[in-house]
């Protein structure tokens, strides 16, 4: 069975997704991505958007992401500490993705299953 989706696709579980492939099962469950948030020190949740991927503000794919945050003391007369501001922010993140990616692949230890008898 093929499953085709154009842009993205949306599983959601309750307490875990299980992939069982030939005897092989890879588990997905809460903890598993608190391990993988925990080595990128991600805060708050990820969300996807377009093709990019956020944490906190944070762009995946290297580009400009504007967000409203609270202005730092400053001698400026134009910008009172406190004050509501919109700032702008690129970082190389996609080393980073890179190394999520890669450590999600050393989670991924197949549990063999014993064979079903064909009885």
């Amino acid at each position: 069975m093929l499953i085709k989706a154009g842009q993205s696709i949306r599983l959601e579980a309750g307490a875990l997704i299980e992939l069982v492939v030939d005897g092989s099962t890879f588990t997905i469950d809460a903890d598993t991505i608190a391990q993988v948030a925990s080595q990128l020190n991600i805060q708050g949740p990820v969300t996807q958007t377009g093709g990019d991927f956020l944490s906190n503000g944070i762009s995946a794919q290297n580009h400009v992401h504007i967000e409203q945050g609270d202005a730092s003391p400053s001698k400026s007369r134009k910008t009172p500490a406190g004050a509501r501001v919109w700032r702008r922010h690129t970082t190389p993140n996609l080393t980073r993705l890179y190394s999520w990616l890669t450590y999600c692949l050393t989670l991924i230890t197949p549990v063999m299953l014993p064979a079903r008898s064909s009885a």
